[in-house]
């Protein structure tokens, strides 16, 4: 296995100020009324209609259909409907945002985790733990990459994760769950996504012992690399924002990274969960792999 290259010097961003919109703190209600408006052309709209406010949160209107991340790890995701979700998430960042309140990011355990956190991970997710807080080079990148998403461009769903998507008796996805949203970068909701589709592909594997289980794991990671294109064609031919390649690289991994620390795991999944921690490492130390992932020229 080859050395990680360098980490290459995250270029500054192009200064953004927040855009003088809507509400300084609007509430989750009050974003998922603005997102039920936004449209992708023609008229498909991308998050579904708020009925009503329980406990201060949103309850929306009932859509009979599974979320996106039980039809990805069954393998019955509808045609068409990866695309659409990058189309939707394209709507969103071009939309005039609502608020001027900071997107949440998510992000790796910088800290010592509760102990109601800690006693539900297994002893490879400790020792991965211990790993991560033990290699300083790989929480600096993870650091500057949280603060670069977090910077003021567009308005960010926030934790637009496969199991946040609704897909509808017609196939088509709506997005919920907005008590992340805020002002960020594109790339915040774009790794989130992806990161969501590989974990999902990973985790519907057999995890077979021996030595199939290097063959089980290339496997769903090739089905995960084309979801992960599908989403990202979307995102661009429904006229996102463009993206910088190397920020998506690291906001995956730090996706990949929270997601095998933070999801309790049976023993015999944890090469599942030592599979999501090295691909993630690998992508903030090297994000020149990610090119292999999206495969855009």
């Amino acid at each position: 296995m080859r050395s990680p290259a360098p980490p290459p010097a995250l270029a500054p961003p192009s200064p953004a100020a927040a855009p003088a919109v809507g509400k300084l703190r609007p509430t989750e209600t009050e974003v998922a009324q603005w997102a039920a408006d936004l449209r992708v052309p023609p008229r498909t709209a991308i998050a579904p209609a708020v009925v009503s406010t329980r406990l201060g949160r949103p309850v929306l209107k009932h859509v009979p259909g599974p979320r996106l991340d039980l039809r990805v790890q069954d393998g019955s995701e509808p045609d068409g409907c990866l695309a659409a979700t990058g189309r939707a998430l394209a709507a969103l960042h071009g939309a005039p945002p609502p608020g001027r309140d900071a997107v949440t990011v998510e992000s790796p355990p910088w800290g010592a985790l509760p102990v109601r956190l800690w006693a539900g991970l297994s002893s490879v997710q400790r020792g991965l733990v211990g790993a991560f807080h033990g290699d300083a080079e790989l929480r600096e990148r993870g650091r500057r990459t949280r603060d670069h998403l977090a910077r003021p461009a567009v308005w960010c769903h926030g934790d637009a994760r496969t199991n946040n998507v609704v897909v509808t008796p017609d196939g088509l996805p709506l997005l919920i769950d907005w008590e992340c949203a805020g002002l960020g970068q594109p790339e915040t909701d774009l790794g989130s996504l992806c990161s969501a589709l590989l974990m999902d592909s990973l985790s519907a594997s057999s995890s077979p012992s021996g030595p199939q289980a290097r063959a089980a794991l290339s496997a769903a990671m090739t089905r995960g690399t084309v979801l992960v294109r599908s989403a990202l064609t979307g995102y661009r031919e429904g006229g996102g924002q463009e993206l910088d390649r190397e920020m998506l690289a690291s906001a995956v991994g730090c996706g990949l990274l929270a997601r095998a620390f933070m999801r309790a795991s049976m023993t015999s999944r944890d090469r599942i969960v030592s599979a999501l921690y090295e691909i993630g490492r690998g992508l903030l130390l090297d994000p020149a792999r990610w090119e292999v992932l999206d495969g855009r020229a």
